[in-house]
């Protein structure tokens, strides 16, 4: 029982490590123009870090192609390309820009998109945009259930006690967090029909 709990333990440390990796600057730029049936177009611009986990950190053109080439390949949904543009940052990071058309926007997933998801759908003589984090939805995978703690149970030290702990770790994930999510902007417009 403990050494599921320690399994889960160290896959979610492992997770949190790997996101924090390939998360590190990443900002996107997406300006969407949306048919009335749900197709269209999306100039996507979006730096970020290239990530090795091999070990293999060399900034060659080779690499940079491949990493730009993953963006195109890995994008679900697109139709064609069209000008298409990239380089490498001062700062290192690999910078992307191209337009994308697409005949459903329910289906498009570019990589280092957004982490928002799109979805279109007809409404009487017009249509609806809904916009909903990618976690949305419940997905299987790694969760932990926290236990609730009946204050008015708990003696003054108790509850003094308890409530240092509960500060601290929020500190822990404020800072966890605030390295996460610091260096990421998503900036989205649609035009819409």
């Amino acid at each position: 029982m403990k050494t599921t709990a320690l399994a889960r333990l160290l896959t979610a440390v492992v997770c949190l490590g790997a996101l924090t990796l390939l998360t590190g600057c990443f900002e996107t730029k997406d300006e969407f123009t949306v048919n009335p049936d749900g197709s269209g177009k999306v100039t996507h611009e979006c730096s970020f870090q290239q990530v090795n986990l091999g070990g293999d950190n060399e900034a060659t053109e080779d690499s940079l192609k491949e990493a730009i080439g993953k963006v195109i390949t890995e994008a679900k949904g697109v139709e064609a390309w069209r000008d298409v543009s990239y380089k490498r940052l001062d700062d290192g990071r690999l910078f992307f820009k191209g337009t994308a058309y697409f005949t459903n926007l329910n289906t498009l997933d570019i990589p280092n998109q957004t982490m928002l998801e799109f979805d279109w759908k007809k409404s009487g003589g017009g249509a609806l945009l809904t916009l909903r984090t990618n976690k949305s939805e419940k997905k299987e995978g790694f969760q932990m259930e926290k236990k609730s703690v009946d204050w008015a149970k708990l003696t003054p030290d108790e509850r003094t006690k308890k409530l240092k702990e509960e500060r601290a770790k929020f500190q822990q994930a404020k800072a966890m967090m605030s390295a996460f999510m610091g260096s990421m902007k998503h900036e989205v417009m649609f035009h819409l029909p």
